[in-house]
């Protein structure tokens, strides 16, 4: 006979898909234990289902067999607080009356399996840490609820009364309602791109927290003709993000969260990469010195052709054996070219001896950093433990190259300081992974951190 009471019966029911009492049922009637003796405990602290109903002892969960695929301990346990509770129960019915009309729900049941898990880790707080705690989850908890509530208002609004199911068409004119109403922008495809992919959009602008999708930073989505194919950008000056044609949005890209490789969809990391940007251009937070000098943010620094022709010119007299005697005036203007526009004309007041050394560091290390050659993608040129470059025509960083190695996730995010910020916060809030442990926590704040 179950113990349970009929509340967490129900909640098992709605969100396993099983029925408790017909389990226990099931087992009473014949069910032989499991022969083996002591099974050893599982890594993870869970109890193996060998261990059968005795399980139970340890929690109202811990018999609870997992769905076909699922690792045993990979579901939160009900929570014990009632409000918490319920808030995930009223967010499994929304999510279920969305599924019910035609939609995919998948994310939408990542989310709550993320709040869910917050919610457990919360629990686990005293004190007014396990207050501030809980009010979070549940904050976000709403925020996910009224998420999947604008793509049920949006359904009813563009299909009416019709009980059929949503076609292609309308289901984008759904998403695309649901994105104008709830996120507060305008979306437009002067491109006529055809594979706009606003379901996935809705699925990203959902995942973060509300406050960065729905902000004054960010009002348009724009399809532009303008904007490479599988590319994106965002413009703090338009407050709009701009996106490329993705095709059937399959393409996937590597990342990594302290050495973990991670294989993560172009199209959803690149949604969240531009909002990224704009919960960046909101903050001011990778335009503030005080954030972007630090180690944990990249170590970068704002650079001039100017003040890199200095560091260049020490450099090449120290590393390229030129002869002692050579013209410094016409090693710094040929520095100066090298770097402002990829000019490498011989001066006549530099021998030919030295011009065949000195053009072969010009190439190697200036014409190698500029925008044109996409340095972030290529080797580092590292010239006194910084890696200096042009991001984009005529404005120049340098960051630190022992930063690159403990706050990585890809090579694009070291193209410039809001790059860095925008990668990382995106992989971190797709995969719900906490940032690199050395991302310092000022800039951590506005990533996933369970």
């Amino acid at each position: 006979m179950s113990t349970t009471t009929l509340e967490q019966n129900n909640w098992v029911t709605r969100v396993l898909g099983f029925d408790i009492d017909a389990v226990l049922a099931r087992q009473d009637q014949g069910k032989a234990p499991d022969p083996s003796p002591d099974p050893s405990p599982d890594p993870s602290g869970a109890p193996s289902e060998a261990s059968g109903q005795d399980q139970a002892k340890g929690g109202f969960f811990d018999f609870i067999k997992q769905k076909v695929g699922e690792t045993v301990g990979s579901r939160p346990p009900l929570p014990k607080d009632k409000d918490l509770a319920k808030a995930l129960e009223d967010l499994d019915d929304q999510i279920a009356a969305v599924q019910a009309l035609g939609f995919d729900t998948k994310r939408l049941e990542e989310d709550r399996w993320d709040c869910a898990w917050s919610g457990d880790k919360a629990e686990k707080l005293t004190g007014d840490a396990r207050g501030k705690a809980l009010t979070g989850v549940k904050a976000r908890i709403a925020n996910v609820m009224s998420h999947a509530k604008s793509l049920a208002d949006s359904s009813k609004s563009v299909m009416g009364d019709s009980k059929d199911p949503p076609t292609k068409t309308q289901k984008s004119a759904i998403y695309k309602k649901a994105l104008e109403d709830h996120y507060g922008i305008t979306i437009e495809n002067t491109a006529g791109t055809p594979n706009t992919h606003l379901d996935r959009v809705f699925d990203m602008f959902g995942t973060v927290p509300l406050a960065d999708a729905n902000q004054d930073k960010l009002k348009k989505l724009l399809y532009l003709s303008t904007i490479s194919a599988g590319g994106g950008a965002y413009n703090s000056s338009e407050l709009a993000i701009k996106m490329g044609d993705f095709g059937d949005a399959s393409a996937s890209e590597a990342y990594e969260i302290d050495g973990k490789v991670l294989d993560a969809n172009s199209f959803d990391v690149t949604t969240l990469h531009e909002i990224g940007h704009a919960v960046d251009a909101k903050h001011g937070i990778m335009t503030n010195s005080s954030n972007y000098t630090k180690a944990g943010c990249g170590g970068w620094d704002v650079e001039s052709v100017d003040k890199i022709t200095i560091v260049y010119l020490a450099e090449m007299k120290k590393t390229a054996g030129l002869s002692k005697g050579v013209d410094e005036a016409a090693l710094t203007t040929a520095i100066s070219a090298a770097l402002s526009s990829g000019s490498t004309a011989k001066p006549d007041a530099i021998a030919q001896a030295d011009w065949v050394k000195a053009l072969k560091f010009l190439t190697e290390k200036c014409l190698a950093i500029r925008a044109a050659n996409s340095p972030w993608f290529k080797n580092q040129v590292i010239v006194g433990g910084r890696v200096y470059q042009e991001a984009y025509g005529g404005r120049w960083y340098s960051y630190s190259s022992a930063a690159r190695e403990s706050t990585k996730v890809n090579k694009y995010q070291w193209r410039a300081p809001g790059e860095w910020f925008a990668e990382v916060y995106a992989i971190t809030w797709l995969k719900k992974m906490k940032p690199p442990s050395a991302v310092d926590a000022a800039v951590a704040q506005y990533m996933w951190n369970g």
